[in-house]
């Protein structure tokens, strides 16, 4: 409010929170052999986000198991893994997301392969001071 005299205006003002983004991507591509377990994580900006986790487009619902600790988002499916594209979807209405492919392969073929990277590096976006953790996976 600004006052003069007899006179005054007021204005209000409103701020609007910034959307959550993504830290830490899911990697790109993953392979799971034979029927073991496996978990897809990633980091977002904010904790305690309505996430939603997807296999090729639809709601993974009770076939994994989503978790949220501060600011690390994953999905764990300890067995019956399907392959398709992983996604998890920020739900605040901007739509944000990331994906990761998933192959499952049988445990025995795995053993006649030549090396081979399965789980590339991953897009990161951080801040100038931050720690940077890179990781790959690879087969054979």
């Amino acid at each position: 409010r600004c006052m003069i005299d007899n006179q005054h205006t007021d204005a209000t003002l409103t701020v609007e929170p910034l959307p959550a983004v993504f830290i830490k991507y899911l990697p790109k591509t993953w392979t799971v052999y034979g029927d073991e377990p496996f978990e897809l994580s990633c980091q977002i900006s904010k904790p305690n986000v309505r996430v939603i986790w997807l296999r090729d487009g639809i709601p993974i619902g009770d076939q994994g198991e989503a978790k949220n600790e501060g600011l690390r988002y994953s999905l764990y499916i300890p067995h019956n893994i399907q392959a398709g594209l992983y996604t998890i979807r920020i739900d605040d209405g901007h739509g944000q997301e990331s994906n990761c492919q998933l192959t499952v392969e049988d445990y025995a073929a795995n053993e006649r392969k030549k090396p081979r990277i399965i789980r590339a590096l991953e897009d990161l976006n951080l801040h100038e001071g931050d720690s940077l953790d890179l990781n790959c996976q690879f087969e054979g």
